[in-house]
């Protein structure tokens, strides 16, 4: 019985060994499918806290970012000795340190204005505007670092668009080429007794120069001078916008008013130029008399905010009040007859123009490019109205142009949109009329005969 067991036993073990050795031998089987991509790491936000700790994704760690200060190192050696410069000024006024030329003035207290001097070749200075360019009233001293200031250069004082009084030292005897050239803001001006010569067109386009006061020996004569008009060359065309020639400053025509400075020579007024600090104003009246706006008179002033024009008040000029940009109304009295060309030109805040009821004519590109006007009246006075007038009014949405202008130039609605309908009283357009609403898309109304 114990033998048939063991060989029961014996049996099953040699075929567990047949089974397995077949399964050893057998083929390798296929790949398994492939497992599914892992989800994208994040990038943390890392920074470092006021205190010098790590932040990962706005928590703060315990982990220092910034070591600990190490211990202060050992004392350097001392440095070599610095050398003593030498200092010295230039001919025309600048520090000079080791012999390098700086552009700092030695002496500003000297020249506090910034002109520019120049060192001439016999040892005189010559004078430019240098840093004065913006300033309204100049002062030119007779002395710089102790040598005499003897001309004033060549378009020295060009295109100083707010200058409006210059004093000339008894010192200078030469006024430059084109020295004041551009100056349209200089009402007047002292010729000492020491010129000898004005060069050409020294005084070229300063078209509000009514007075001279002429203490030369030049033949400088208001508006025009004898012998063909050469000497307008000779004497850099310093009288020809002349209105008044005086031999002393107390013979001026020129007084303030109101923060404006009006000429006013007895037969001539105007309102030369407005000093003031802006806002809303209402110019002033001059002993009961009639006067001018002049050209420029307000130009540029960015602090002007609303004006009122009162009926002693004849005309505005060109320009007056070009580039107002902070102008937002005005009201124009009832004895204006002209505004001239260009008045309210680039005025961009303008919203509301009020005009009297006698003017008669409105020139071209007096409100070119007031791209805020909203409101506007044109009287029946008017006749003539010129190019340009209204052109790049993109607010303005209603205008009349009444039966009695006979006069409307090209462009006067250019780049005006569709928004804006022009009603017009006359039935169809007058022969006067010229291209009005060329490059414009506004709407044209014929025979309007009011609401």
């Amino acid at each position: 019985m114990k033998n048939l067991l063991i060989s029961i036993i014996a049996c099953a073990i040699a075929l567990v060994a047949i089974v397995v050795a077949f399964v050893v031998a057998g083929d390798d089987g296929t790949n398994g499918i492939d497992g599914i991509n892992g989800k994208d790491g994040l990038t943390p936000t890392i920074e470092i806290s006021d205190d010098g700790y790590w932040i990962i994704n706005g928590i703060k760690t315990e982990y220092i970012a910034i070591g600990k200060d190490g211990s202060d190192g050992q004392d350097g050696t001392n440095g070599v000795d610095g050398e003593t410069p030498t200092i010295e000024i230039s001919d025309d006024g600048y520090w000079i340190i080791n012999g390098e030329k700086t552009n700092v003035l030695a002496n500003n207290d000297e020249n506090p204005q910034g002109l520019d001097f120049w060192l001439r070749d016999d040892g005189c200075y010559a004078v430019s505007v240098g840093k004065a360019k913006y300033l309204s009233h100049i002062e030119i001293p007779s002395t710089y670092l102790g040598r005499p200031v003897v001309e004033i250069e060549d378009e020295g004082f060009a295109n100083c668009t707010a200058l409006i009084s210059v004093k000339i030292p008894d010192s200078v005897t030469n006024i430059g080429f084109g020295a004041f050239y551009g100056c349209y803001s200089l009402l007047s001006i002292t010729i000492p007794k020491s010129i000898i010569s004005i060069e050409y067109e020294a005084f070229e386009e300063c078209i509000s120069l009514f007075e001279v006061c002429n203490k030369s020996s030049l033949d400088i004569v208001a508006g025009t001078v004898p012998g063909g008009g050469m000497e307008l060359v000779f004497h850099g065309k310093v009288g020809l916008y002349a209105k008044h020639i005086i031999s002393d400053e107390s013979q001026t025509a020129l007084k303030t008013v109101n923060d404006c400075i009006f000429f006013d020579n007895g037969v001539d007024a105007y309102l030369m130029k407005y000093i003031g600090k802006g806002g809303a104003i209402e110019l002033p009246t001059l002993e009961g008399k009639e006067y001018e706006i002049f050209e420029n008179a307000f130009r540029e002033n960015a602090n002007v905010t609303n004006v009122i024009i009162p009926d002693c008040v004849t005309k505005i000029g060109r320009s007056a009040f070009e580039d107002c940009t902070s102008l937002e109304s005005v009201i124009i009295g009832n004895s204006v007859k002209e505004i001239g060309t260009s008045a309210f030109y680039n005025c961009e805040a303008l919203e509301s123009v009020i005009i009297g009821n006698s003017v008669n004519a409105i020139y071209g590109g007096v409100f070119q490019n007031c791209e805020s006007l909203t409101k506007i009246n044109i009287p029946d006075s008017v006749t003539t109205m010129g190019g340009y007038v209204f052109s790049n009014c993109h607010s303005l949405r209603k205008i009349v142009i009444p039966d009695s202008v006979k006069t409307l130039l090209g462009s006067a609605f250019e780049n005006c949109g569709s928004d804006l309908t022009v009603y017009c009283e006359a039935s169809s357009m007058p022969q006067g009329w010229y291209f009005p609403f060329d490059k414009s898309s506004c709407s044209v109304v014929w025979g309007y005969k009011g609401e």
